[in-house]
């Protein structure tokens, strides 16, 4: 289960603060495959820390850093291949899986380069075709 990190803006006042529990509750409620957890991008005023007194709850926790991170973007499915390989698979893979590149590993799955489809294109559409190895 991925935790997914629910904020408001920075600075936050009560609005902002009580959106991000609102919203974190609903989607718990409402999304079983994912944990949503509250969090506030600065410091609670007076009002905002009356109002979760009054309602029994606790501030959510401070997040200084709300930036996406490579790994929150990144492919975890990774389609590698080897360099021996045929091109012709690497550009298989890129029609079939969508993907732009392909990271090249060796024997022991150390990355040692990355293929693209300009690359390919570059081999293949620059100077002359007929002194390509085929």
């Amino acid at each position: 289960m991925s935790k997914i990190s629910v904020v408001g803006h920075k600075n936050p006042d009560s609005d902002s603060i009580c959106s991000a529990i609102a919203y974190a509750f609903l989607k718990n409620k409402i999304d079983k495959e994912h944990e949503y957890c509250a969090f506030r991008c600065g410091n609670i005023n007076s009002q905002t820390k009356f109002i979760l007194e009054n309602a029994n709850m606790a501030a959510p926790a401070f997040i200084s850093d709300i930036y996406p991170k490579v790994k929150d973007v990144m492919s975890k499915d990774v389609v590698s291949s080897r360099a021996d390989s045929p091109v012709f698979n690497v550009m298989k893979n890129i029609e079939n899986l969508k993907i732009r590149m392909t990271p090249v590993v060796d024997d022991n799955n150390k990355v040692s380069g990355i293929v693209s489809i300009l690359e390919i294109n570059d081999y293949f559409m620059t100077g002359d075709i007929l002194k390509k190895p085929v």
